[in-house]
Order: C-alpha cells, then structure tokens, then sequence
C-alpha cells in the first residue's frame, strides 16, 4: 500500500512525505500568491512520469543486457492559458549508445508499458508522445 501525509507549512508551501521517511515540499509560483520555493503538484506528477520511464528503461535496458552510457529524457507539458492541468505532453529520450536503434525503441516501449505513472497517463485522454533520439558516444 501506498501512502502519502500533506502538512501545510506556511502561506501555500506543503510538505508531503511517503510514509517511508522521503519527503518533498510543494509551493505556488508567484504569480498565484505563492513563493516560489518548491515545484507544485502537478509539476512533481510530470517529473514522476519522466523519472519513472527512465528508471523503467533503465531496468529494462540491464534484462535485455544492452550497454547504455547515459539517457536523458525531456518532457514539456502544455498547460493552456487558464486550464487546471495539462493537455498533452511531449518527451524526447535521448539515449547514449552504440546499441542498434531498433533494440533502443524496443527497450523504450517496454519502458512506457512497466512505467505505473505512464500507466495513469495512458488511461487519460492527455497524449504522452515520447521519440527516442541516440547518440553514439
């Protein structure tokens, strides 16, 4: 079971721990009477999908034994004028690598299928496009 604990700290920054001894604060920009000092939810929800699918690439790329130097992904999120959350994200995973570009898509796909923030993403109507783009060392 998963769990979470939100404690208001002061103006709009929350502290939110897991239950495991992690914790993270959250704030307002500025622009919405908060301080600035901490990402807000839903900025943390789009690093969790990118840090999930990397994590799950990275496990994925260590069963299939492939050599990866390095992999970076960058998602950006559109957030419409006033909507409350966003409407489609779109990622570029950068992969450092002389692997075949093939096996690279293919440890990508499994990636997204294993990645349980992925998952939530998908069961939306919010786009998550990714495109692998290599680099060879």
């Amino acid at each position: 079971m998963l769990k979470s604990n939100a404690r208001w700290v002061r103006g709009y920054l929350t502290e939110v721990d897991d239950g495991r001894g992690h914790s993270v604060t959250m704030d307002l920009p500025s622009y919405q009477n908060g301080d600035d000092t901490a990402a807000t939810a839903l900025e943390y929800i789009i690093m969790g999908y990118a840090g999930c699918t990397v994590t799950m690439f990275r496990i994925v790329v260590d069963k299939m034994r492939l050599q990866v130097d390095s992999v970076n992904m960058k998602v950006e999120a559109e957030k419409p004028g006033e909507m409350e959350t966003v409407t489609k994200m779109t990622s570029v995973f950068t992969v450092v690598t002389n692997e075949p570009e093939e096996k690279m898509q293919k440890a990508l796909e499994k990636a997204r299928e294993m990645c349980p923030v992925g998952q939530i993403f998908d069961m939306t109507s919010i786009p998550a496009e990714i495109r692998l783009k290599i680099k060879r060392p």
